[in-house]
């Protein structure tokens, strides 16, 4: 088990929302979400019993809405619970970011401190519920549970494809606002073959190094490197279909394509695409930079390798 003090909550933000690549929720949401704890728990998987059940929870919807933190993904895993009939043991986030998963930690106090792993769903943030190492694996995240702020709830028990959970999730995000959703339903036994495990406490380690100011480091830590150098010139923005997303352009017409998470990079005869991680960090110190950026602003675009289970 490791135990991250308040102290560290910052930093521990700084790196998750490295890894949300532009998305996975605001940094001062997750300070909110943590603000009444003195420290938080990660688990490792042979802590727990292997034959007891771990679920993700998140919140799924356009970054720029605000939010009532953590009361809809709570109602989620508690609607999770009742379904499927089995008490639920451990939490794991479904990818890494500055708001889905710390939230893991409210949740997991109100349903009694359960465990939360250290490990996600993704090894980054990612923009759709079925972008997922889970889902890669060959394993649908069904059932799910959805919760909406007011407290309505639904059970998707099944799909007969995975792309039809997005075609009904997110219309409801949509007319709902942003929900909390509960699902993949998982056995701490199969963790290992279907999460990015030690991700949260790796996130840390990034978050020290962006405190240090390293760049080397981190590149060297992610087996990353930087694509780009210059200023934010223009942001093209529209929430759309449940997302925030748009285009960041940059002074020598370099652009990122981004749909909450960045996407797409193109320039300089560079074209990167998702799952491969694109961070941009402002220069003067390496803050990852959160979407829709602010114009004007100095940065360093780093690009890296997703988990390998990303491209079989």
């Amino acid at each position: 088990m490791k135990v991250i003090k308040k102290e560290e909550f910052y930093t521990l933000l700084l790196g998750l929302s490295f890894f949300g690549c532009g998305g996975g929720g605001y940094i001062s949401d997750g300070q909110k979400l943590l603000q009444d704890f003195n420290e938080i728990k990660l688990y490792d998987i042979d802590e727990l019993p292997q034959d007891s059940f771990a679920v993700s929870c998140y919140s799924c919807g356009s970054l720029s809405e605000k939010k009532v933190l953590g009361e809809k993904e709570s109602c989620a895993f508690k609607t999770m619970e009742k379904f499927i009939g089995k008490r639920i043991s451990a939490l794991f986030a479904t990818e890494l970011g500055a708001y889905n998963t710390p939230v893991l930690f409210k949740i997991a106090k109100s349903a009694g401190d359960i465990a939360v792993i250290d490990g996600d769903a993704a090894g980054r943030a990612v923009p759709n519920i079925e972008h997922s190492l889970i889902v890669r694996g060959g394993r649908m995240p069904t059932p799910l549970s959805i919760c909406s702020e007011d407290g309505d709830r639904l059970i998707i028990e099944n799909v007969s494809e995975i792309r039809k959970l997005e075609e009904i999730v997110r219309p409801l995000s949509e007319k709902l606002g942003n929900l909390g959703v509960c699902d993949s339903a998982i056995k701490i036994s199969e963790a290992e073959k279907y999460l990015k495990l030690k991700s949260i406490s790796k996130a840390l380690e990034i978050g020290k190094l962006i405190q240090k100011r390293d760049l080397k480091g981190i590149l060297s830590t992610i087996d990353g490197e930087v694509i780009y150098k210059g200023r934010i010139k223009e942001v093209d923005v529209e929430n759309e279909g449940g997302f925030v997303e748009g285009r960041i352009i940059f002074d020598d017409d370099c652009y990122v394509k981004f749909i909450n998470e960045n996407m797409e990079f193109h320039g300089g005869g560079v074209n990167i695409y998702f799952p491969d991680l694109i961070i941009i960090l402002r220069e003067s110190d390496l803050h990852p930079v959160e979407n829709p950026p602010k114009e004007k602003i100095d940065v360093v675009v780093v690009a890296a390798k997703a988990d390998e289970r990303w491209y079989k």
